[in-house]
C-alpha cells in the first residue's frame, strides 16, 4: 500500500480559473506539505477554483482538515473554492464531528460539481492574488502622545490607554464555534 498521498490535475473545459485534482491516500500531516505545494502552484497559474475528487482519501487528520478549510476559504468572504466530490463515510464523519461540512460545497459526481462550477460566479482575481499571497498584519495607527502637566516620566509624555483587542484568530473562531464560547 502506498503511503503517500497521489496528486493528479486535470484543467476543468468551460471553465475559466478552476482544477479538477484527484486525491489518492491519506491527508495527513505527512502529506499534506506536498499537496500545498501544488495548490499553491496551481495559484500562482490563476486557478482559483478547485474540485476536490476524493473518492480514494480514506483518512483526513486535523492538518489535512485545517489545509482545506483555509483553502476553502481562499476565494474570499462568502465564496467556497472548493467542491469536494466522493466524500468516504469516514470522512464524512469528520468533517460533521468537527462542524466544518459548510465550508465546503459538495456534489455528488464530478459532472454535476463542473456543472456548479458552470453556473456559479468566479471569484474576482483582485481576491484570489490577495489570498495566494500571505496576509500582512495591518499596524495600528500610533496613539496619541498627550501632555500632561503632572506627568511621572521625565519628558512629561503620557500615551493614554488602549483597549484594542485583536480579532480572534481561526482557531479560536473553530472553537468557539465547536463549544459555543
Amino acid at each position: 500500500m502506498e503511503s503517500g498521498l497521489g496528486i493528479e490535475t486535470h484543467d476543468v473545459d468551460g471553465v475559466a480559473g478552476a482544477c479538477r485534482i484527484v486525491l489518492k491516500g491519506p491527508l495527513d500531516a505527512r502529506t499534506v506539505v506536498g499537496f500545498k505545494s501544488d495548490i499553491y502552484g496551481l495559484q500562482q497559474r490563476g486557478i482559483q477554483r478547485f474540485i476536490l475528487d476524493m473518492t480514494e482519501v480514506k483518512y483526513v487528520n486535523s492538518t489535512g482538515l485545517s489545509f482545506l478549510i483555509n483553502l476553502s476559504e481562499s476565494a474570499g468572504e462568502g465564496l467556497q473554492a472548493v467542491t469536494l466530490v466522493g466524500v468516504q463515510p469516514k470522512v464524512k464523519i469528520v468533517f460533521d464531528t468537527m462542524s466544518v461540512s459548510d465550508f465546503f460545497k459538495t456534489a455528488p459526481s464530478v459532472a454535476a460539481a463542473i456543472q456548479g462550477l458552470r453556473q456559479s460566479p468566479a471569484p474576482k482575481p483582485a481576491m484570489a492574488a490577495a489570498a495566494a499571497a500571505p496576509a500582512r498584519p495591518q499596524r495600528p495607527a500610533p496613539a496619541p502622545v498627550v501632555k500632561r502637566e503632572h506627568s511621572s516620566t521625565k519628558t512629561g509624555r503620557v500615551s493614554p490607554p488602549t483597549d484594542h483587542k485583536p480579532p480572534p484568530g481561526f482557531f479560536t473562531r473553530l472553537w468557539r464555534r465547536l463549544f459555543g464560547r
